[in-house]
């Protein structure tokens, strides 16, 4: 899927239909919320359009953890970590981060930093963007948080098992997606000989810090809504919890 897009948005460049003074908005995958969220995170007047060659100069200065901190910021789910369904699709977890968009902004980083946009945008990057991963999470993964008791315990395909109060994949080890900006993700991973005292401080950090007050205004309404912090179930692993699913505050700016 990313060479596919990758192929696209060097070809748009290539035939002008993509330029230095194109919005963000224009790239497939990025919607009217998450364009909102880049102009937000890298601090655009959100009444002027944003387009790549001001995104390009925005990133330029950036190190490659603030590169990609600041872009999960900007890539954060509206419902992160919540249960949806829709008509084509069964319920599924909501990762913390837009896959769409994710994929779409990593691939524009990545062909401006090869040179492939024409225009030399990314000629003054410094960064390496081998942070910008792009992964898939299992099915597994996806559908068994959001599933009840009996939902779970019914599970054909033996994908899924209830343990802890929470449906959860059966595989421990199932890939599930990341947290935004270093933080944990849906599956938190303890180091072995882990003490009750270092256990309670890991489980504590992995809840992540809701901010008394943000100047985030999806933020702002996050805390309104009375979002809180994660929540991790036990696993079959001694060293690997899976989260819970449920509203929570994104990570601010």
């Amino acid at each position: 899927m990313a060479e596919t897009l990758r192929r696209e948005i060097v070809r748009d460049f290539r035939m002008g239909h993509l330029h230095p003074g194109s919005p963000l908005l224009q790239l497939k995958g990025i919607g009217e919320y998450l364009y909102s969220r880049l102009k937000l995170v890298f601090r655009r007047n959100s009444a002027r359009k944003f387009t790549i060659a001001q995104f390009a100069r925005c990133i330029t200065p950036f190190s490659s953890v603030q590169l990609r901190d600041e872009l999960q910021r900007a890539m954060q789910n509206n419902r992160g970590n919540q249960c949806t369904r829709t008509t084509s699709s069964p319920t599924h977890h909501i990762p913390d981060i837009n896959e769409r968009g994710w994929l779409a902004i990593v691939v524009l980083v990545r062909v401006l930093a090869a040179g492939r946009d024409g225009h030399g945008l990314g000629t003054a990057f410094t960064f390496n963007t081998r942070l910008l991963r792009v992964t898939t999470r299992s099915i597994a993964s996806k559908r068994c948080g959001c599933r009840t008791r009996s939902m779970c315990t019914r599970d054909r395909t033996d994908t899924c098992t209830w343990r802890d109060g929470l449906c959860q994949p059966r595989n421990p080890r199932e890939l599930g997606f990341p947290g935004v900006a270093g933080q944990t993700g849906q599956l938190l991973r303890m180091p072995r000989n882990t003490s009750p005292v270092q256990r309670t401080a890991i489980l504590r950090t992995a809840r992540g810090s809701v901010p008394i007050r943000s100047r985030d205004p999806d933020v702002v309404n996050d805390l309104r809504s009375g979002h809180a912090h994660h929540s991790y179930a036990k696993t079959a692993s001694p060293i690997r919890l899976f989260r819970r699913t449920g509203a929570h505050v994104r990570v601010s700016n």
